[in-house]
This record gives structure tokens, C-alpha cells and sequence, in this order.
């Protein structure tokens, strides 16, 4: 009845860098923040996506704009 399809994002970002952004947003209150305790526990249980699900990966040291035009425009 319904037609969409699904996308998997794989925001391969390092643990160090989720932290060091966690204490900065802590500092700035730019915006909502996630525990760090939340975030390690996560952290733990995370299994990265297999290869049969077709992710489409995202790492920290990738152009978001190029990214984003790249993969969704």
C-alpha cells in the first residue's frame, strides 16, 4: 500500500571526538546534550552496520556539503 525505502547512515564518528563535542556543547548549551553516561553505554552495545545493509557511511573528517550532494541530492 505504502512506498518509501529505508536508508542506513552510518555515522562512523571516533568515541574521543563524541566526547570532546559532548564537553563543548556542556560548555556553549548550544543545544539539547546527551549524557556522557548514555553515550558510553551506547557506545558499548553498538554494533556497526554489516555489509549487507548497504550503509551509507559518514566519517568526521568528510566535506558534510559534498557529502550531503553526494549522496541525497
Amino acid at each position: 500500500q505504502y512506498t518509501y525505502q529505508t536508508i542506513v547512515v552510518y555515522l562512523d564518528i571516533p568515541i574521543d571526538e563524541i566526547r570532546r563535542r559532548i564537553q563543548q556543547n556542556e560548555t556553549t548549551q548550544t543545544r539539547l546534550g546527551v549524557k556522557a553516561m548514555i553515550i558510553d553505554e551506547m557506545w558499548n552495545s553498538f554494533e556497526p552496520p554489516r555489509s549487507d545493509e548497504a550503509a551509507i557511511l559518514y566519517t568526521s573528517n568528510q566535506n558534510i556539503d559534498q557529502w550531503i550532494i553526494k549522496h541525497f541530492l
